[in-house]
């Protein structure tokens, strides 16, 4: 299935909102892999961090096989290396929710990351 976007519950006032925060756990009540894609040019705001918190611990509880991060608009983020922090950053939110905290040392690099462009074709 394909979600027009998942809306976080702080951001849950008004029905058209509920509805796209239904539409998304209701796939992902369905789906055997979740793909998170998320906007790597905005990804350094705290809002996106929590808003993937929350979208990641529901896909965990949700996903039967595994979890694919997809970070999108790659073209748009400079210096190019801060994708590795980035990819760091959410590989490890995804990891702390699996593991739980103080498990930590436990985590691997086991999510799978796609790096996309449309606009340059990567």
């Amino acid at each position: 299935y394909d979600t027009p976007g998942f809306v976080p519950k702080s951001d849950n006032l008004k029905t058209d909102t509920k509805t796209l925060r239904d539409i998304s756990t209701n796939s992902a009540d369905k789906a055997d892999v979740v793909m998170i894609v998320i906007d790597a040019a905005r990804s350094k705001k705290a809002k996106e961090h929590y808003a993937f918190a929350e979208l990641a611990k529901l896909a965990i509880e949700k996903s039967k096989i595994e979890i694919i991060l997809v970070l999108n608009k790659v073209d748009l983020v400079e210096p190019k290396t801060d994708l590795l922090d980035i990819t760091r950053d959410y590989v490890s939110l995804i990891n702390g929710i699996k593991l739980g905290e103080g498990n930590e040392h436990l985590a691997e690099l086991d999510t799978t990351v796609f790096m996309i462009s449309a606009l340059k074709n990567d």
